[in-house]
């Protein structure tokens, strides 16, 4: 694992958060769709973060929380289907951020 696919990874993520969150800001002007916003932009904090691997999970299962409250129908499908894809590019983050090799004596995210 280096420290280049990672950066790889956080780009991707950052990418379809940009993406949900231009998607988001479209939808209706309901409590759910500013949730929606506000977790994505949690998600785009967080992934800045190379020792937040657990954090994300957590607030991507608040994200997938908050989508299955929408009413049925199309927009509920829309939002579940970029959940989906900003989903499969988190799990590939935090899968490379368990596998990086960290210098244990110190936070400063460099590879050993």
């Amino acid at each position: 694992m280096s420290m280049s696919e990672y950066i790889a990874a956080l780009s991707e993520v950052k990418r379809e958060v940009t993406q949900f969150r231009r998607f988001a800001g479209h939808l209706r002007g309901s409590d759910l769709s500013r949730r929606l916003f506000a977790l994505a932009i949690e998600i785009e904090r967080l992934a800045q973060e190379i020792d937040s691997a657990k954090d994300l999970e957590v607030v991507a299962a608040n994200l997938l929380d908050a989508a299955r409250k929408f009413p049925p129908g199309s927009e509920r499908h829309d939002v579940l289907r970029h959940i989906g894809k900003l989903r499969i590019k988190l799990d590939a983050l935090v899968s490379k951020q368990k596998k990086l090799s960290l210098c244990p004596s110190c936070d400063g995210g460099h590879e050993v």
